[in-house]
Formats: C-alpha cells, sequence, structure tokens
C-alpha cells in the first residue's frame, strides 16, 4: 500500500504500473472534499523498505555495486562430523546430508554416500613460524611493553598478560577490504580480530574501533582499510594511513586509539608501531588432512571453472603447504554442537606468482552442488543496518519510494505511507480510513493526530468483521489483524496538513 499526502493539486506519475499515486489539494482551512480523491489507490507490497538483499546495488553516486549474501544454507554447506574409523583414520560427513562424506568425484573432490576418504588428522603442513606471518600483533613505538588490543569493542593500547588480552591483540593482516585502484594498492590493509571472526579494526568518526563487517557496504570496508607505509618515527617500524580519510593515522592518546592527524614528535611516535609474532599463537587451532602417505587436502584454483576448488595432492612447495593448512572452527551451522567443525581456508594472497603473507579471511570448505570447494562467507545483515541503506536496488530507484516524495524534491508529499512487507486488500481499508480522518478534520490538521486517529478508526470499523473470517478459516483474518502493523507513516507527526492557513 502507497500514499503521498501531497501539498499541492499536481500529481506526480506512478513508479509502480498498478496504479496511480494520492493527492490532496490542501493549503489551509477545510479539507477541499471536491479534489480529496484524484488518483486511484494502488496496492503494493514492500513500499516502506529501503532496500532489498540478494540484487545488484547501486550506491547513491549511481556506482553499480556488485554483491551478494550467503544465506544460512552456506552455513550447513560448510559444516561437517568427523567420524571416527576403526583404524584411527576419520571420515568427514556432510552435517546437512547425513550419510554423504567426502569422496573423490571427476576433477576433484565432492561428497557422496559412497567411496569416502580416509584422512588422518595432522598439525598444519605450514610451520608455526610461517603461519606466525599471517597473524601478527602490534606493539607501540614509545610503549614497548603495549599492544594494539580491541576492549569491549573499542581499541586501546595496554599491556598484556592474560590469554584474553593476548587474544584480543593478535589480528590477522588481510589485503585491504577497499584499497584504492592503481599503483599502491597493495600497501593497503585490514585487521582481523582473532578471536571475533568477522570483525575489523575500523575508523568510526576518528575513533578506532572494533565493528562487525556488513555485506555490501563499501563505506565500511573504506573505514576498515589502513595504507601500511614507514613508520612516522622510525621507517624501519610502520605506521597506518587511513584510506578513507588520507593525512589521518592510527595513534594512541591517553592510551585510547584514535585515528587522526597531527603533528610533532610525539605524535610521529604515538602513530608508530612495530609489526610482532602474534600474542596469540594460531599454530594449534589449524590442521591438515592426510590422504594415504603424501597426499592432502588441498585447496587450488581451477582455472577450468574459474573458482577454488578442494582437491588432494602432494606437497612441493610452501604454496602447497598453506594450501593445506586449514583452522579448524566451530560449525557455522550451530555454533553450539560440539560435534560439527567448519574448516577455514588459509588462503595467501599472491601476487605475480609471489606467495605474500596475507591471507582472504571468511574462505571455508564447502559442498555446492556436491562438489566441494572454497568460496567466501558473507554474512546476510542487510535487515540488520540501519534505515535508510547506503546503497540502493539497482532494479529499482536509487532513492526509495518514501525518500523520493518525501525528501528528494523541494515540493512534493509531506508524508508517506508504505508498507514494510507483504500487505492483502484489507490495506485498502487503512488507506481509506486515513482520508476519512484527514478530510473530517478541523484545521489545523495535524498529521500524527489523523494517523493516530486512523488506527483507532480501522480497529473500530475494520476489526469487527474479524471473527466472520475467523469462523471460515479465511487468511483475510490474518490481513486485518496485520495491516495497522505493517502500515508506517514516514514524516513529521507534528506538521500541519497544507501549512500555516493565509490570513
Amino acid at each position: 500500500m502507497q500514499e503521498a499526502v501531497r501539498q499541492s493539486a499536481q500529481s506526480i506519475p506512478s513508479r509502480n504500473p498498478s496504479g496511480a499515486h494520492q493527492t490532496i489539494n490542501r493549503k489551509g482551512g477545510s479539507p477541499d472534499k471536491q479534489t480529496l480523491y484524484t488518483g486511484k489507490v494502488p496496492s503494493a507490497c514492500d513500499t516502506a523498505m529501503f532496500h532489498y538483499e540478494d540484487q545488484a546495488f547501486w550506491t547513491k553516486s549511481g556506482e553499480v555495486y556488485a554483491c551478494r549474501a550467503e544465506d544460512d544454507t552456506y552455513n550447513r554447506d560448510a559444516a561437517f562430523r568427523m567420524r571416527l574409523n576403526a583404524d584411527g583414520t576419520v571420515a568427514l560427513e556432510s552435517s546437512n546430508f547425513p550419510g554423504h562424506f567426502v569422496a573423490p568425484r571427476s576433477g576433484g573432490l565432492g561428497i557422496a554416500t559412497e567411496g569416502a576418504i580416509s584422512f588422518r588428522v595432522s598439525p598444519a603442513q605450514l610451520a608455526a613460524a610461517q603461519l606466525n606471518l599471517y597473524w601478527r600483533s602490534l606493539r607501540s613505538f614509545n610503549y614497548p611493553s603495549h599492544y594494539v588490543r580491541h576492549r569491549f569493542f573499542a581499541g586501546s593500547l595496554t599491556q598484556v598478560s592474560s590469554d584474553l588480552g593476548r587474544m584480543d591483540a593478535t589480528f590477522r593482516v588481510v589485503p585491504g577490504l577497499a584499497p584504492p585502484s592503481g599503483a599502491g594498492a597493495s600497501q593497503h590493509v585490514s585487521f582481523e580480530a582473532w578471536n571475533y571472526p568477522g570483525f575489523y579494526l575500523a575508523d568510526e568518526s576518528g575513533s578506532l574501533v572494533l565493528r562487525q563487517r556488513p555485506t555490501c557496504d563499501r563505506d565500511f570496508d573504506r573505514q576498515a582499510t589502513f595504507k601500511q607505509m614507514g613508520g612516522l618515527a622510525d621507517t624501519s617500524a610502520y605506521s597506518y594511513e587511513s584510506s578513507l580519510r588520507p593525512g589521518r593515522y592510527i595513534r594512541h592518546r591517553n592510551f585510547v586509539l584514535y585515528v587522526e592527524a597531527g603533528q610533532g614528535d610525539l605524535f610521529k611516535k604515538d602513530a608508530t608501531f612495530r609489526l610482532t609474532d602474534p600474542q596469540w599463537s594460531p599454530f594449534p587451532s589449524y590442521l591438515s588432512l592426510k590422504k594415504g602417505y603424501n597426499e592432502y587436502l588441498m585447496v587450488r584454483w581451477d582455472d577450468a571453472v574459474q573458482e577454488y576448488r578442494a582437491v588432494t595432492g602432494t606437497i612441493n612447495s610452501e604454496a602447497d603447504r598453506a594450501a593445506a593448512t586449514f583452522r579448524k572452527a566451530t560449525g557455522l551451522s550451530e555454533p553450539q554442537n560440539t560435534e560439527l567443525f567448519s574448516l577455514e581456508a588459509l588462503m595467501p594472497e599472491i601476487v605475480g606468482g609471489t606467495l605474500r603473507t596475507r591471507s582472504r579471511p571468511a574462505y571455508h570448505v564447502l559442498h555446492q552442488g556436491f562438489v566441494l570447494k572454497a568460496t567466501e562467507r558473507l554474512l546476510q545483515r542487510l535487515k540488520n543496518r540501519h534505515e535508510p541503506a547506503a546503497v540502493q536496488p539497482a532494479g529499482y530507484d536509487l532513492d526509495s519510494m518514501a525518500e523520493e516524495f518525501v525528501a528528494k524534491h523541494r515540493s512534493g508529499a509531506v508524508a508517506y505511507l508504505g508498507s514494510y512487507t507483504v500487505v492483502q486488500p484489507v490495506s485498502f481499508d487503512f488507506t481509506r480510513a486515513f482520508f476519512e480522518e484527514y478530510a473530517t478534520s478541523s484545521a489545523p490538521v495535524i498529521l500524527g493526530d489523523v494517523w493516530m486517529k486512523t488506527v483507532m478508526r480501522f480497529i473500530r470499523e475494520v476489526f469487527p468483521r474479524i471473527d466472520g473470517y475467523l469462523a471460515m478459516e479465511n487468511w483475510y483474518a490474518a490481513g486485518i489483524y496485520h495491516a495497522p502493523q505493517k502500515m508506517m507513516l514516514f514524516g513529521d507527526p507534528s506538521l500541519r496538513i497544507g501549512g500555516v492557513p493565509s490570513r
């Protein structure tokens, strides 16, 4: 359901082919009932939504921003059980396809009911010293006993002595989530927390904080991307310049972390850090799965299908050792179920054929179409983002319908009625009640008063019909019950419809 309450009689062409928008000719005094209904009242669902999931998006500037979000299917496909064999080996069973195990198939691996591979669980093939290069800690230049850590999701600089402190001070240095294009892009990095996978250090209005990465949010990716450069106080160390706001650096002040601009020796020292071995050792959390004498489960790029596939192969290089190293994590589908686990691939970055000690995070081994592969997990968190969304669906408008009518133009609607989800034809009754209350109101007509009277009129006049539909077990009863909950009013409730009467 959608309605526009307008300050002039000029109609706006409908963006929905199912009907035209309502207009009201009201400039003060009593309502003009002759021009009250100047358009059809259309019925449409989701007209109060600002964005939609799993579609191509545009940014507000019109830039195409392709994104997708994984649903719970990804989590189920990436969760396995280890079934112990009599000889001490294990078979990997799918959690959502019981009785299906990791097995050979044409071109690699998949899951099947027969031919399960027996693996021996071994320590990570990548040595601890090498794995430590992917996970780092940042030590203060001018307070050498203090480390960068997150504490209550805020960045701070402290000494670390407990296990919690050591985990809080350990980060994965990954390629920048949103590096600028062109030369120097490889200098940009982001920092993922060890004990909060998917959470990154980010510049939030000048404060360095730890936040979960939202899907399809280019602004957050920029906030969490920093240029790694020679230290301002000592070029043998490092400083980290904001990619979003050049000239501002991660620095500590009063042992709290900020992203600021500054001058002088003290600022340069505060903004300089040394990368050290991680305070919390990642090695015990990693493993390799060995098949037979010298074959291992590995993740390798498949040019033919243009994706990462899980295969078994021999180890002949450092890159092979990295490809055969996995972080064993709690099962993504049921984190509280200790029988389940997921395997996160190390996914080292390779530039020009050279292995770099930066890994692309959130790539898990999973089966898709019974083929075993590794793909990136993108959290489906769009519904949890604050409205209005920073990006809009490409299949619709750059601005939501409410923004288009209420906020975009200097003249037009002063309020907007829309539904945040699917509505039934009973929504016509709700809209009719709104305009009837408007038409019978005495000046000055206050928008919020009309809205409240609308809800009461709907409950008084429409709700009594619910009993008849309940007796017939007709779904229309649910439509009556939910209509006033689904409808939303956009606009200042204290606003006078039609403005101030002329004198």
